[in-house]
């Protein structure tokens, strides 16, 4: 089950932070921060049934922005996160699925649809398996916030209706 701003509304900022950020070692809080203050962006987590509601027991955590062209919709993972103790589980795998059939649940008058993520080098293939395809464009580094030199992996997943 996907968890929405409605479950949450009531945790303190900087406790979600806390949470997001003990799910990997390697995250800056104040990364996060900058995720969740924009406004843009919506935050996301899974949970295991409809009965648990706590973040803190949460798998997994998505951060996302959507952007509108014309009938066309982009939708922009910026940040993806398992628990290091779900890990290995296909608790991300479930997710990512549900979040697609969330995204075109909510948005199903758009023929176009895409998600969009930024992806470290060890988990392409994992994205792949879901269906994402690795494109060779800068065209969405300003949208993901991709601003370094570093190679990166922009991988696109094309939601059917």
């Amino acid at each position: 089950m996907i968890l929405t701003e409605k479950h949450f509304y009531n945790i303190h900022p900087d406790k979600l932070i806390f949470y997001i950020c003990n799910m990997t070692n390697n995250i800056n809080n104040n990364y996060v921060y900058e995720l969740l203050s924009n406004e843009n962006h919506s935050i996301l987590f899974y949970s295991f049934d409809s009965l648990n509601t706590d973040v803190a027991n949460c798998p997994c955590c998505l951060i996302y922005k959507i952007q509108k062209k014309d009938n066309k919709l982009n939708v922009f993972i910026m940040f993806l996160a398992t628990a290091y103790k779900f890990r290995k589980y296909g608790y991300a795998s479930i997710f990512l699925n549900e979040f697609s059939n969330f995204i075109l649940d909510k948005y199903n008058a758009l023929h176009n649809i895409n998600i969009i993520l930024d992806s470290v080098e060890t988990s392409v293939c994992f994205y792949e398996k879901l269906g994402f395809k690795w494109i060779d464009t800068n065209e969405y580094h300003s949208e993901l916030g991709i601003e370094d030199e570093y190679e990166h992996f922009i991988l696109v997943n094309q939601l059917k209706n």
